[in-house]
């Protein structure tokens, strides 16, 4: 399972060194924004003492593609830079310890997130991932095209519990003109296992995702692969989904997001967008 990570904002300075914070921090960003960077700054803590974790190697994932590491200090603190955005994942590894990681993290551009990463020592079963947003632009979106909108399915939090998910693609399951059929696939993770393939019966029956604000778009090389073996969905736990937006066809799309409908092979597809904690 993923390892709790908790989203908060920077802790507040003694009002003695506001200027010198203010001063490093505008120089932070300055160069972060010149250079076209995003960064993750946080703490590793052992969620059975709440202390900081020192020597702890800490990874920013883009799917199987590890775009940097460092090692925590002796208090835990640990910072990334990188020059990718969008859904990244974190991995930490410490001797002791079960190798962990995050749901994706969207990381937007020129953004430097600040995260409490809580992992348990190896003898004891970690617990089910738990994040708080940064901010409500999912959940805002998602009402708003509910009420506004009003095509296609809306699956909110309450719908999501009492559907009792094995896998991330039980949420079709009994959704109107919805079908879905299951296979055994091998994800871009390596791992294998149920993959669902999912169509409509209404307008070309093809289904497009996204998740978060990120389309899933499978490598020029895998173009035709099934997206539920690629990255983000290849790992989307049960967990992780906080609310669901099913659109059959290009039509029941909202005009902001129809783009992501109609892709590179001419497709005018459905569109399905997954609210995971992190984007909620």
């Amino acid at each position: 399972m993923p390892a709790p990570v908790y989203l908060h904002r920077f802790p507040r300075a003694s009002p003695r060194r506001w200027p010198v914070v203010l001063l490093l921090w505008g120089i932070l960003l300055s160069a972060q924004a010149a250079l076209g960077q995003q960064s993750v700054r946080g703490t590793v803590i052992d969620d059975a003492t709440g202390r900081g974790v020192p020597q702890a190697e800490v990874s920013l994932l883009r799917g199987g593609e590890r775009l940097g590491a460092v090692v925590s200090d002796a208090e835990g603190r640990f910072f990334l830079a990188t020059t990718y955005a969008g859904a990244l994942v974190l991995e930490v590894t410490s001797l002791g310890y079960r190798t962990a990681r995050s749901q994706p993290l969207e990381l937007q551009a020129g953004d430097t997130l600040s995260v409490e990463f809580r992992i348990l020592p190896d003898a004891i079963l970690m617990e089910p991932l738990l994040i708080t947003s940064r901010s409500s632009l999912g959940r805002n979106a998602f009402r708003r095209r509910q009420e506004e909108w009003g095509r296609g399915i809306f699956l909110g939090p309450e719908k999501i519990q009492a559907m009792e998910l094995r896998h991330a693609g039980d949420v079709f399951r009994d959704q109107d003109k919805v079908r879905v059929r299951w296979g055994w696939g091998r994800t871009e993770s390596g791992t294998s296992g149920p993959v669902p393939r999912v169509d409509t019966y209404l307008g070309s029956g093809c289904i497009k995702y996204m998740v978060d604000r990120m389309p899933v778009r499978p490598p020029r090389w895998q173009e035709n692969a099934n997206p539920w073996t690629v990255f983000p969905l290849d790992g989307l736990q049960p967990s992780d989904i906080r609310a669901v937006e099913i659109y059959r066809y290009v039509g029941e799309a909202p005009p902001e997001i129809r783009r992501h409908a109609t892709w590179g092979d001419g497709a005018l597809c459905g569109l399905v967008v997954f609210w995971t904690w992190a984007g909620w």
